[in-house]
């Protein structure tokens, strides 16, 4: 499977990154990547994201802050 993970350099998509390439072509792709560059606020910058990759079979996003408290 062609596997996209949005997010790809934090901690939860590099955990996901990491496990699924070992069965899976992954494409890593967050705002400050070496690879795909993407901005998820950015409606350009997400379809430039799709026409770079082209066809795939599955998108993972773990785009965000994952240890920061809500606030009330």
């Amino acid at each position: 499977m062609k596997i996209i993970i949005v997010g790809a350099s934090g901690t939860m998509g590099s955990y996901l990154s990491n496990s699924f390439e070992k069965e899976h072509e992954v494409i890593r792709a967050d705002r400050n990547s070496s690879g795909i560059k993407v901005d998820i606020t950015s409606t350009t910058s997400i379809e430039k994201m799709y026409k770079e990759i082209g066809a795939f079979d599955a998108l993972i996003c773990t785009a965000g802050d994952l240890c920061r408290p809500l606030k009330t």
